[in-house]
């Protein structure tokens, strides 16, 4: 059965524990923002995680590209729209404007989603979806590049930090929600780091509670590079690149 497609609007007001230091909000604030939109989109197009739950079927999130216009302050109204812009047999696509209450753009974000069989943990076809929707393509993209892949970090990179999920940061998948990575890269960073206008985050494995994963901070050109390395397997589970505001 087909479902129409509509760009879904989530609204949001920035809480004082959603910003930092300077009075920016986080970057873990925008990827809840937009995994929350996200999620109550594809609820409403009847392939939400816990509609795809009676299949052994969820969503993981792979690629996620996030460019800032501005840092929204406390107390800002915004909302998230939201939209599928495609797939492949494999992949799915999904774009991201976080607006102001004036209509004015503070960000916009690409995401690259997989389709996960819970009993196998490996990717299924989206043909394996109970339900279909049509792609509008005449919703223009948010970004017309797609998230990129993240290099790893040289070989001497030193490890600045070293984190464990707690039972709090678990999700709904078993695993380290994909916002909480943020916080993990945000700890390991120096004050005169940000800010940054862009980011591209690959989630390469998942993390689990009783994880240790030490976290590798490179920086060249202006740019930071971010790996997190799993102490227990010696595989990295995720890799980011951030651009400062000023390159």
């Amino acid at each position: 059965m087909n479902h129409p497609l509509t760009v879904w609007k989530q609204h949001y007001e920035v809480r004082t524990r959603e910003i930092d230091p300077a009075g920016r909000l986080k970057f873990s604030a925008i990827a809840d923002y937009l995994q929350e939109a996200a999620a109550h989109h594809t609820h409403q197009l009847k392939i939400g995680l816990y509609q795809l739950k009676p299949y052994g079927l969820t969503w993981i999130l792979s690629r996620l590209r996030i460019e800032m216009k501005r840092y929204p302050g406390w107390g800002e109204k915004l909302i998230v729209h939201t939209w599928p812009k495609g797939d492949n047999h494999l992949a799915a696509a999904r774009d991201f404007r976080l607006e102001d209450h004036n209509g004015e753009v503070v960000a916009i974000a690409t995401s690259i989603w997989f389709l996960l069989d819970f009993h196998t943990m490996k990717p299924r076809p989206l043909a394996a979806l109970p339900t279909t929707f049509e792609v509008d393509s005449t919703i223009p993209e948010a970004l017309a590049e797609a998230p990129e892949k993240v290099p790893a970090t040289p070989a001497d990179t030193p490890e600045v930090l070293r984190c464990s999920p707690q039972r709090n940061d678990i999700d709904l998948n078993g695993h380290l929600n994909n916002a909480c990575y943020f916080d993990w890269i945000a700890n390991a960073l120096r004050p005169e780091d940000a800010p940054f206008r862009r980011i591209d985050i690959n989630y390469l494995a998942e993390v689990k509670l009783d994880n240790e994963i030490g976290i590798r901070i490179a920086r060249q050109d202006g740019q930071v590079l971010a790996e997190g390395v799993n102490l227990h397997s010696g595989h990295s589970a995720f890799r980011a690149r951030l651009m400062r505001a000023d390159q």
